[in-house]
């Protein structure tokens, strides 16, 4: 009888856990963050796990990073709703069409790309480095043929690159209450150095573009917007 009550209790742990703790987690290869299905390479995770929020954080191994990334619940609504409304007013900004909460281990980077959506970026924990450039004056395959030859580069070599095509940039580094507004069509390209630790970022999104939405698609057909 004590066995089968013991049974019957960790099975009861067992949903619990899966429907207040466990969150689906993206594992990316640090050491090649790109596939090989698309025209331009973006960073893709190579498999997810299942896990908690204590898994980004405790994770030790820094040939990969970990990403959970999913569209706002109840409880993050709880947690972060303030900093989304506080953003939204000093902003002068209507309800975001879509909000996003990010938890990444570090080291971490994501290569260049840019985002069809009217997006701000909210950082709530750590710190991220991003570089913001535009190519509007490349044609579809030469932004293509850039990002294939900058894919390997950091932060430090991809600005050489920019600097040589004389193509202007902007470099922020930043922290809790920072926010950055990601126009459509803008390239960025973000960096962690840091080991064992972690960052919490938000977004807000509104309407997309079509003409870049348009190239988007030419570039990351397979791609999740969010």
């Amino acid at each position: 009888m004590i066995v089968i009550v013991a049974i019957i209790l960790l099975f009861i742990l067992y949903l619990l856990y899966k429907k207040y703790y466990a969150i689906e987690i993206e594992v990316y290869n640090l050491n090649k963050l790109y596939g090989d299905g698309e025209n331009a390479p973006r960073s893709m995770y190579e498999h997810k796990i299942k896990g908690t929020y204590d898994t980004i954080k405790n994770n030790k191994d820094c040939s990969r990073y970990l990403q959970c990334r999913s569209l706002f619940n109840d409880s993050h609504h709880k947690k972060y709703g303030h900093i989304i409304r506080d953003v939204v007013e000093r902003h002068n900004l209507r309800e975001p069409d879509m909000t996003v909460f990010r938890m990444n281990s570090t080291p971490q980077r994501i290569l260049a790309h840019f985002d069809a959506t009217d997006r701000y970026l909210i950082m709530v924990h750590g710190y991220k480095d991003i570089l913001l450039f535009r190519m509007d004056n490349f044609s579809d395959e030469e932004q293509i043929t850039f990002l294939h030859d900058v894919k390997d580069l950091k932060m430090e070599g991809l600005k050489k690159v920019l600097k040589n095509k004389s193509i202007e940039f902007d470099e922020k580094r930043i922290h809790p209450g920072d926010v950055v507004h990601l126009t459509p069509g803008l390239y960025h390209y973000i960096e962690n150095n840091e080991t064992n630790k972690y960052t919490i970022l938000l977004n807000i999104d509104y309407e997309t573009d079509p003409v870049y939405e348009k190239l988007w698609d030419k570039m990351w057909e397979n791609g999740v917007w969010y």
